[in-house]
């Protein structure tokens, strides 16, 4: 991993002291058989991977495509419609931008949980999971691949089901933020979603066009579409790159709530001082 990404000094240490860790944790899982708890044969049925990488990974598109369109239409519409000096000139005036904002937040929260309750429902009717339910996410019956799954903290299958559910609402938040912000700015639904398409697709090849330099290509994977595209790499210690740091997650949450809602306040002062045209 040092290598791969030209590491040096305090970035270099720290990847060492994250392995460090994990070979702790690798140690603490032998030691208390957390590794021998039942579980599909993972390089057989690779069941892990069928339920978080493509199943999880179809619903995060799918809720966020609608998100994005939603949040557009929803924050757009009086410009669109040419509504917007009727709109905005009354009583409640351009208070209204708050109002969207909670109504895309939750047009976002319904749809993904329409579409992850309604797939997971049929998913366990039809896979029983029955004698599962409390056996660790890091069974070495769960190996599919190269390299094991191994999470950074004891962790049931139902325990990782749970807070892979959580962190997907977390992120369909903070992307309905960034994209009503964009929709405030632009004010044009079309400009808005391929601007936002643009966005992802930057963020998610930014580790490949940055240099090596500076840990910049390492530092360049704590973003959120980085970390929605891998969903059953959560929390997993033996993921490789910025994954593999034990807090990835609640890292780039914290980095991403702080860069969206910072976006969103300046598009909303922005707004309330701008002419309408």
């Amino acid at each position: 991993v040092i290598a791969m990404y030209g590491l040096t000094g305090t970035a270099a240490e720290m990847v060492r002291n994250e392995y460090k860790k994990l070979a702790e944790r690798v140690e603490e899982i032998q030691r208390t058989d957390e590794h021998k708890t039942w579980f599909f044969a993972g390089n057989l049925y690779r069941m892990h991977s069928f339920l978080f990488r493509t199943l999880f990974l179809s619903i995060i598109f799918e809720s966020l495509i609608v998100s994005v369109l939603a949040t557009a239409l929803i924050t757009n519409f009086e410009f669109e419609n040419r509504l917007h000096r009727v709109a905005y000139a009354t009583k409640r005036g351009r208070r209204l931008l708050r109002d969207k904002l909670a109504a895309s937040y939750i047009i976002a929260t319904a749809v993904t949980a329409f579409l992850l309750f309604g797939t997971l429902t049929v998913y366990f009717a039809v896979f029983d999971y029955s004698h599962l339910w409390t056996s660790s996410i890091g069974s070495a019956l769960n190996w599919e691949y190269l390299l094991p799954y191994v999470p950074w903290w004891k962790v049931s299958f139902l325990d990782y089901l749970l807070l892979s559910i959580g962190l997907t609402f977390i992120s369909m938040l903070l992307f309905t933020t960034v994209v009503f912000a964009l929709s405030v700015f632009v004010k044009n639904n079309y400009f808005t979603f391929f601007l936002f398409a643009a966005f992802f697709a930057v963020a998610l090849l930014l580790p490949r066009l940055l240099p090596s330099a500076f840990g910049l290509k390492f530092l360049a994977g704590f973003t959120l579409p980085q970390l929605v595209m891998n969903p059953h790499l959560f929390f997993m210690g033996s993921a490789l790159g910025p994954r593999m740091v034990e807090h990835y997650e609640l890292l780039t949450i914290s980095l991403w709530t702080v860069m969206a809602f910072g976006l969103a306040w300046t598009a909303w002062k922005k707004f309330q001082t701008s002419d309408l045209h």
